[in-house]
């Protein structure tokens, strides 16, 4: 089959099915739980670097000002909390 063929397939009852097992077996090695937002942890992760960054540059602890906490919401805010203790 040539690409082409490829793009032109059709989902099936049998695909919709087969990829709804594998997200029950997923949800349920997970205990329920869904996949943590990419965003905000990509996001969370940056933070934490860029804080390290700075306090190994400037050998100084290193705090977000107001401007940067403007950016995030409550929910990140409470991560960055989490992350200073």
């Amino acid at each position: 089959m040539d690409d082409k063929e490829d793009q032109m397939r059709t989902i099936t009852h049998k695909t919709i099915e087969a990829v709804d097992r594998i997200r029950e077996r997923i949800m349920k090695g997970r205990n329920g739980r869904p996949f943590e937002d990419s965003v905000r942890l990509i996001r969370r992760e940056r933070i934490k670097r860029t804080k390290h960054l700075m306090e190994v540059a400037t050998g100084k602890p290193f705090k977000l000002d107001d401007e940067d906490l403007a950016d995030f919401d409550e929910d990140d805010l409470k991560d960055l909390a989490e992350d200073e203790m």
